[in-house]
């Protein structure tokens, strides 16, 4: 029998031989190229998803429609990303993230350059641009339900456990970068081009993207050529608790389980808080604690900037976390314990006095949310394995519908009781998300 250090491998993919002489017995590196481009999912689906809100209100005056009638194509995209989650997931699980995610992304492309063009040079009154918006972006919305459930599906085979959580908390913090890459580049070109040729120049990430991905990536680590033996041993020898299950059974199955249900009642919570800072803070800033347009708009930024440095370091807390007190133990402490420190933050930002308090407070409570994406994503991916898009797709289904619900709720919330109870509301949400977790079956 042959060393493992004198180990020869030969692979063959898409009719080219490839020859991989291991002569060190070191596992390759290719699970991270993988996750690169699974973070570039994460980044360009902001892209495409913002582009609009940047060109807004130069479409808004050009064509006569108002602020009301351009949130109902925000919400176009929002109802129809929410309703796609578990479809999008489960055929994920099904058919491999290479093949979903590749088909996403070229579907990003031909419609943001779809809206470039029709809406005013083939749709010129304000009904039928309002219409062709809120079409293109039901549209958007339900091919980039599959970008975090079939990066959830990629991330389950292609790393092993004590890897997830860094894998998963890079591809979150990308989303939050993305959101503000898009507003501080495409406002730049909008001023530049203006609006047609920004949302034409957003949609190029786009193709690229599928390109790359369809030519380098692949839904298995087994079927990429460029992975030794080495790297394989290194994935399988650490599965998780949950790859041994079979990938079969109805997805409502898969749904309807315990710990998945916790799980995705917790992330409504998630979701109930953060879209409310990300539609509502800055409102709040300028109208409770007497921020002038230009000052509400940098510190509103804070929350964001906050939330993505903790992603991308909840990562490395969320496994170190794992390796001491167990995969599903270790990563559900984190949770709990960042919801009751963030749900705290809250409250004292809402009824602080001292505006540079209560800032701070809500910096360091939206951190908290950030610091447990990872330890969510990682979660769900132990727990289901081979129906990690399925449960995903369940999770981010709920998060959308606490977004969905807070963005909703707040202006009522307000106008009736005040912004103080509804900040003390977000901030019971916020430790509930954590409490619940307490119910979820232990399976280290």
């Amino acid at each position: 029998m042959c060393s493992p250090q004198l180990r020869f491998h030969r692979r063959h993919l898409s009719g080219v031989e490839m020859t991989t002489a291991d002569l060190t017995g070191r596992p390759s590196h290719v699970r991270w190229y993988i996750l690169a481009l699974l973070t570039g999912f994460s980044l360009v689906s902001y892209i495409e998803r913002i582009n609009l809100s940047v060109a807004s209100r130069f479409i808004r005056d050009e064509f006569g429609l108002t602020d009301i009638q351009l949130g109902w194509s925000f919400s176009a995209f929002l109802v129809a990303y929410t309703a796609a989650q578990i479809p999008s997931g489960s055929l994920a699980d099904r058919y491999g993230s290479r093949n979903v995610l590749a088909a996403a992304a070229l579907a990003w492309f031909v419609i943001t350059v779809a809206m470039g063009a029709y809406v005013g040079w083939i749709a010129s009154s304000a009904t039928q641009v309002l219409i062709s918006l809120i079409a293109l972006r039901v549209m958007l919305g339900v091919t980039e339900a599959p970008t975090f459930p079939a990066g959830s599906s990629a991330i389950a085979r292609w790393f092993p456990s004590r890897e997830r959580g860094k894998a998963s908390a890079i591809v979150q913090a990308a989303s939050y970068g993305g959101e503000a890459l898009t507003l501080v580049v495409l406002a730049a070109m909008v001023a530049a081009s203006g609006w047609r040729a920004a949302i034409f120049l957003s949609a190029a990430p786009a193709l690229l993207l599928a390109i790359a991905w369809w030519r380098l990536g692949r839904s298995r680590p087994e079927d990429h050529a460029g992975v030794n033996q080495a790297e394989l041993d290194l994935i399988r020898a650490d599965p998780g608790p949950a790859v041994a299950e079979q990938p079969g059974g109805r997805i409502m199955a898969v749904v309807l389980r315990r710990d998945v249900s916790l799980l995705s009642a917790s992330y409504f919570c998630q979701g109930y808080v953060i879209y409310l800072f990300f539609f509502w803070f800055y409102i709040y800033l300028v109208d409770v604690r007497g921020f002038s347009i230009a000052a509400g708009g940098l510190v509103g930024a804070l929350p964001t900037v906050a939330a993505a440095v903790c992603a991308f370091a909840g990562g490395w807390v969320a496994d170190s976390a794992a390796k001491r007190w167990g995969t599903l133990a270790g990563r559900k402490i984190v949770i709990i314990a960042s919801a009751l420190v963030g749900g705290g933050l809250l409250l004292g930002g809402a009824v602080a006095d001292q505006a540079a308090i209560a800032i701070a407070c809500f910096v360091g409570a939206i951190g908290t949310r950030g610091l447990v994406e990872s330890a969510y994503w990682s979660t769900v991916i132990d727990l289901t394995g081979p129906r990690a898009g399925t449960a995903g797709g369940a999770m981010n289904m709920m998060s959308n519908l606490g977004g969905a619900v807070s963005t909703a709720l707040a202006p009522v919330l307000v106008a009736q009781f005040g912004w103080p109870v509804a900040l003390s509301i977000a901030a019971l949400l916020t430790a509930l998300s954590g409490l619940i977790l307490l119910a979820m079956p232990h399976r280290d």
